[in-house]
Formats: C-alpha cells, sequence, structure tokens
C-alpha cells in the first residue's frame, strides 16, 4: 500500500471538470423546493485514532419526494400486531416480519422523512380491558424516525384480540403524536375475531354484528386522518368459499370485514390475496394480504416488506451525482497499488456502509478530490476521507505555507467549499439519458458546502534518546503519539564483531518541576520533549562459513554424496572473530583441493569451493625368468595387497634344454632390477618386478593318444583311450 501526494494523484474526470468549470451561472438555478430536497455539508476535525491526521466529512441530505403528484414529504406509520393467545407460537414470525418492514425503510432511506409506531394488542386477565405493548418508543412517545430505529421489541400474548380497540388507539397515537402535514398509514395483521361489546363484557358469541365495531373504527381512521389501511390476515380460508354472506361461517365474516377494513375508503389501497398456493384470490371483489393454513414466515415477510416499499414511492432525484473539493498542500491520501482507489474514503447511506470501489468512484488531479456517488436517492449519504500530514513535513515548513498560527493552520489549509453536482431527473423521477453536452449542462444541478472546521490546536511531541532527538510529530488536540522503536533491531548500530543495543532504563519521561516524571503521550493536548536513558549492550555477530565439495569441476550437479553422516555441503556458524578449520572428507582414489579449509578472525559469511581431482595411475609389471607375465595398475600412492600381486600361482614352463620336459617354478618371493626386495605399498611410480623361484626337476611331458574305431557302415564304434594313451 503507498501514499502519493496530492501533486502525484489522479486525473480528474473530464465531466467533473466540464460540470465546474464550464456551465453558466443561470443554467444552475434550482427552484426552491428543489433547493429543500438537496444540501451538502462539509466538517473538518483531527483523526483521534490517526497522528497528523484530519478526517473530512461530506454529509449530503436529500428529502423524499413522491413520484409525479408531489403532494407528501413525511410520513407516519402505525403497525397493529395481533398479540392474541392464538398467536403464541406465530409471535417470532410476525415480529421478524415487522423488523423486514422497518429495514425496507431504512434502505429506501427515508430518514427522519418517515415515522413508525410499532404497537401490540390484546386482552388483559379480564379479557374485556384491551392491552396494548410498544415494541419501539413508548406510550407519550410512540413514533421512532424509520431511518434510525433501535432493535424491536418482543410482545407477550394473551386472549383476546380486540381489532376495534386497536384501529382506534392508532386513531388517538396518529391525531396526537403524528405530524400534521404527514401521510398516515395503518398495517394491521391479525387471526382472529373482533369481541362483541355487549353491556361492557365482551364475549366470544361470533355473528354478523361482531366485527362492526371494527369496521366503524376503520372507517372512522380514513374519514378523519384520510388515513390508509392495509389488513393482513394470518388464518386458514378455507371456511371463505363455503359461506360468504356470513352466516354460520365464522370465518368467512372474518375475512369479509378484513376486506372492509381495508378497503372501504376513496383513498389508493393496495392490497394482495395470496392462498395456500400462494396465489391471488378475489376477495368481495376487493384483495387483501392473506396467508394460508400453511403458515410460511418467509411469505409474511415479503408481504410486509412490499407493503412498506410500495406504500411510500420516493422519487430518484438526479444522477451522475459528484463532490469535488480541494485537498491541500502537504497533506496525501493512501490509495491502492494502483493509485486509484482511495483506501482513506469511507462511505455509507442511512448509517448503512457502502463498497467503496462498488459504489464510487474517485479520482484526484493536482490537489482535487473528486468522488462520483452515481444515482442520487431520498436518503443521507455521508462521505470521510482521511487526510495525513506528509510525515517529513515540519513545523517550520507547515508556518512556511499555512503561517506562522500553527493552531489556524487547519483553518487555513481546508477553507475551500465542496461542491455538488448532479444531472437533475425529469418531472415523474425518471435518469434523463443521451442528453447533448449542451442540454446535460442545463439539467445539471450544482450546490456548494458550508465549511465547518472544528477548533484544532497543534502540538509537537519530540522523542530524545541519551538527548539524540529521535522521532518528532505534529499532533493534533486528542490525538496519541507513538514512542519510536529505537531499541529495536531496525535502530541498532553495530560493527564487525557486534551489534550494540540500548535497553530503555525505567519508561520515557519528562521533566515536570525539575523531576522527572514518567511520560504520558496520549490524548495529547500540550507540547511535549519526551527523553529516555539507556544502557548500551553488545550481541556478538555471527557469520557463517559454507564449503562445497565438487567432483572433478564445480558444476551444478558435482556436488559429492559421502553418506548421511557426512554433510555437503558444510555450513558452520561461528562467533565473529572465529578461527576455523576443517578436513575435507576422503573420497576413494580422488585428492581434495584443498585438503583442509581454515581461516581465523572470522568477520564475514565465508563460501569454500573443493575439488576432487582423479589420482594418477602407476603399472606394476611382474616378470618370471625374465619373462612377463602380467600387469596390475595401481592409484598414486596406494598399496597392492598380497591378493593383488601376480601371479597368484606357480608357473610351468619348458625346460630350454631339454624341450619335452616341462619345469614347475614355485614364486617365493619378488625382486626388483636392482635385486632389492620389492615393495608394493605406497607406489608412486610405475614399478618392474621379478619373480623368486625355485625350479622343479624337469618332468617329462605326457600325452593323450586317442583313436577312434568305425564299423563299415561309416558309424562310430565304441573307443577306449587308456592313460598311457594306447587303446584298451
Amino acid at each position: 500500500m503507498r501514499r502519493v501526494t496530492w501533486k502525484k494523484i489522479l486525473s480528474l474526470m473530464l465531466v467533473a471538470a466540464l460540470v465546474i468549470g464550464g456551465m453558466k451561472l443561470n443554467a444552475n438555478k434550482v427552484n426552491a423546493a428543489e433547493e429543500n430536497y438537496v444540501t451538502i455539508s462539509k466538517s473538518v476535525s483531527p483523526a483521534i485514532s490517526d497522528a497528523g491526521s484530519v478526517d473530512i466529512t461530506y454529509t449530503v441530505n436529500v428529502a423524499p419526494k413522491m413520484l409525479v403528484q408531489n403532494v407528501y414529504d413525511k410520513y407516519d406509520i402505525v403497525l397493529l400486531l395481533d398479540a392474541s393467545g392464538s398467536m403464541s407460537q406465530k409471535a417470532g414470525d410476525v415480529r421478524d416480519a415487522a423488523v423486514g418492514f422497518i429495514e425496507t425503510l431504512k434502505k429506501k432511506g427515508v430518514g427522519d422523512y418517515v415515522k413508525v409506531a410499532v404497537i401490540a394488542f390484546n386482552c388483559k386477565d379480564d379479557k374485556k380491558t384491551p392491552n396494548f405493548q410498544y415494541l419501539i418508543g413508548t406510550e407519550n412517545s410512540p413514533f421512532v424516525s424509520a431511518g434510525k430505529a433501535a432493535e424491536l421489541g418482543t410482545f407477550n400474548t394473551h386472549t383476546g384480540s380486540p381489532i376495534d380497540d386497536a384501529l382506534s388507539k392508532a386513531n388517538t397515537v396518529l391525531t396526537t403524536y403524528g405530524r400534521s402535514e404527514a401521510k398516515k398509514i395503518v398495517v394491521l395483521l391479525s387471526d382472529g375475531e373482533g369481541y362483541k361489546k355487549n353491556d361492557s363484557k365482551r364475549n366470544r358469541t361470533i355473528h354478523k354484528e361482531c366485527n362492526e365495531d371494527a369496521i366503524d373504527a376503520a372507517t372512522a381512521l380514513k374519514s378523519q386522518l384520510g388515513a390508509e389501511i392495509y389488513a393482513i390476515n394470518y388464518r386458514d380460508a378455507s371456511q371463505y368459499n363455503r359461506d360468504r354472506s356470513g352466516g354460520s361461517s365464522t370465518e368467512a365474516l372474518y375475512f369479509e370485514t378484513m376486506v372492509k377494513i381495508s378497503s372501504e375508503n376513496t383513498a389508493l389501497t393496495k392490497t394482495q390475496a395470496l392462498d395456500d398456493n400462494k396465489n391471488l384470490r378475489n376477495l368481495s371483489d376487493f384483495e387483501i394480504y392473506y396467508h394460508g393454513t400453511t403458515l410460511d414466515p418467509d411469505v409474511l415477510k415479503k408481504t410486509f416488506e412490499k407493503i412498506a416499499d410500495e406504500s411510500i414511492p420516493l422519487d430518484t432525484i438526479g444522477s451522475e451525482t459528484k463532490i469535488t473539493d480541494a485537498i491541500p498542500e502537504l497533506f496525501e491520501l493512501e490509495t491502492d497499488d494502483a493509485g486509484v482507489a482511495l483506501k482513506s474514503v469511507s462511505y455509507r447511506k442511512d448509517e448503512i456502509s457502502r463498497d467503496l470501489t462498488a459504489q464510487t468512484m474517485v479520482t484526484c488531479d493536482d490537489g482535487t478530490l473528486c468522488l462520483s456517488l452515481g444515482n442520487l436517492e431520498s436518503g443521507t449519504y455521508t462521505i470521510v476521507y482521511t487526510a495525513k500530514l506528509d510525515p517529513e513535513v515540519t513545523a517550520a515548513r507547515l508556518k512556511e505555507v499555512y503561517g506562522n498560527d500553527l493552531n489556524n493552520f487547519i483553518s487555513v489549509a481546508f477553507d475551500d467549499r465542496a461542491v455538488l453536482t448532479y444531472v437533475r431527473t425529469d418531472d415523474e423521477g425518471k435518469i434523463q439519458e443521451n442528453l447533448s453536452s449542451e442540454d446535460k449542462t442545463a439539467q445539471t444541478v450544482t450546490k456548494y458546502s458550508n465549511v465547518d472546521v472544528a477548533k484544532t490546536e497543534v502540538y509537537l511531541v519530540s522523542f530524545f534518546v541519551d538527548s539524540v532527538l529521535t522521532k518528532q510529530e505534529i499532533l493534533f488536540k486528542g490525538q496519541d503519539a507513538t514512542a519510536p522503536e529505537w531499541n529495536a533491531n531496525g535502530n541498532k548500530t553495530e560493527d564487525s564483531y557486534f551489534y550494540y543495543t540500548y535497553d530503555q532504563k525505567g519508561p520515557w519521561q519528562v521533566l515536570e518541576n525539575d523531576e522527572w516524571v514518567e511520560a504520558v503521550y496520549t490524548n495529547v493536548r500540550d507540547n511535549l520533549d519526551i527523553y529516555a536513558v539507556s544502557l548500551p549492550s553488545k550481541v556478538a555477530k555471527k557469520y557463517k562459513v559454507t564449503v562445497n565439495y565438487y567432483k572433478d569441476e564445480v558444476a551444478e550437479g558435482n556436488l559429492i554424496n559421502f553418506g548421511e553422516d557426512t554433510p555437503n555441503p558444510l555450513v558452520k556458524e561461528l562467533t565473529a572473530g572465529s578461527d576455523y578449520s576443517y578436513t575435507s572428507p576422503e573420497y576413494d582414489n580422488y585428492t581434495p583441493d584443498p585438503g583442509v579449509v581454515s581461516g581465523t578472525d572470522i568477520t564475514a559469511n565465508r563460501t569454500v569451493d573443493v575439488v576432487y581431482v582423479e589420482n594418477d595411475q602407476h603399472t606394476v609389471y611382474f616378470y618370471v625368468d625374465e619373462e612377463y607375465v602380467g600387469e596390475k595398475k595401481v592409484y598414486d600412492g596406494k598399496s597392492l595387497s598380497a591378493e593383488d600381486i601376480l601371479p597368484v600361482e606357480d608357473y610351468e614352463m619348458e625346460d630350454s634344454d631339454t624341450p619335452e620336459c616341462i619345469i614347475t617354478y614355485e614364486i617365493i618371493g619378488w625382486k626388483t632390477a636392482d635385486g632389492e626386495d620389492a615393495s608394493f605399498e605406497n607406489i608412486t611410480e610405475d614399478l618392474y618386478v621379478y619373480a623368486v623361484n625355485v625350479p622343479s626337476d624337469p618332468e617329462y611331458k605326457s600325452y593323450d593318444v586317442v583313436i577312434n574305431y568305425f564299423y563299415e557302415d561309416g558309424s562310430p564304434a565304441y573307443v577306449v583311450t587308456t592313460e598311457d594313451g594306447l587303446a584298451a
């Protein structure tokens, strides 16, 4: 990861340059309503977590805007959740669906413009008094901003489904705590029948009149507040088609009531029915949200999410949204290896973080930052980038660029206003495409931010080791300094024999009132000179001697394999200044050069190549009675064993005086040509040796006589040869 200064940052997008530099002022006039929809602010403050860094925050607020009609900018919504006893097994699913409703609003970016109250209803122990539980907010403050709604609470189930009282409670909440200019929406979920009021008692006698109070309460909501009501049934509809007149079937009556609650008004009503197969079902020419006997929580959640999405149709304000701003001199931004996407930028919308690389494009040129945000929709955009002082910048250089008052240099450095531009959508909120350059300029809106720079105090924190300045940091008030790793390997000194390290004696210290006390350099609020006292220690260096043993010549693949007990290469680690001596291993019939690898006072790594050369060979010639009888080869300096000496047996030769006789010579030793006893040890030259022998008496040679006998027909007959050569 590398840092680049503003002089080296990538080029600004051409479109941004055209928008900012080439637009005519009269083309950027925005009507008053649109001015209220979009605002941008810029704030600057020290980055507490990173010394010498500043966080620059851009906040873009886009108010919700209705499609086409442009009637409502605010909405108050009440969710009514049945918490009767029959809902005990479904309570978790219902709560999850309500959470999905609120999360959908958050994703739409409605912020504070939509407020929500979530109320669970049932009866108290007397089974006639309604009971209400507020899952967000409280009884006296039931509404919470949809963009900031906290985790939804749980609710307890109990007997009773007072639908009429629940709708009346919604009326009271909207009238008392709702905003007069806001659109009112009520979402009712139930799986039971409302109780009939009879002499202040409630009973479960179900007939056609039992839900009239609920219908009246719904009618009052619509007529008095113009409320839009969505009724969601979480109950089996198998009885519905048997009797839709409200006779003996309580189920049919209940569904008919839910239809009337949701549909008897003149306002826009969005409803959908789902049967057991999740197909649309028409009920009395109206549709309600319904889920059958196979209770699928995913379908219920999607139903809630669909209501949240469709009940508040928001407009896209603009496209090709960009924020441009100046990057001050002496500050740098962190980029990726390609130098494009800034690592020091975070981006979120309505408190939900967005992937920077997927959502925005960041470019820079000559000290100008450009953030491309794409389409501009309702909500709050928060973009924060961190600029860091060049670590090489000194206090003197800061004063040269921004003036002598360092406590004011942040205000001077970041005094430029940020610029927001976007191409406005058409009257129906649709993105305008394929615009000519002139038309795009005419449809481009430009807004300038205010600049709010937090009061910044600048401090110098200096670290000294043995009175030598080791590190100095420029910090803003509240930031933490980082002590240098002055005794780490990267900062130690050395010579050929030792590393010298400096072990800290006690903590970092500052001088206060002529006394040394432990230094505190977090949350810095003053200039600090911090000292450390050290004692040097030395550690002997280590060096390696590497010896490679090669056969015939130094070449890859020629290293000799001496076996497991003799490594090749030989590697020895020695303390600096040591002497060493290593005898080269023996290798048959080869001589190492050098035979010993040695040295003194080692002060560097050393590698030695030893080459083994094949030894010379000599010939030993053998003679018996001046007659050559054989020879043997032997390597220089080697010896012949008794088994290798030729000949190894007695010799028979014809008697020169009597050729028909044989003389056997018994060899009893060997002599040199000089008559000296021959030595077969440490042979260093060719050697001629003569047998010392004792001849036997001459013996006549013997011969075999073979006679072949044949029959007349030529076939061989039996032949006998006697020892004396005569035929038997």
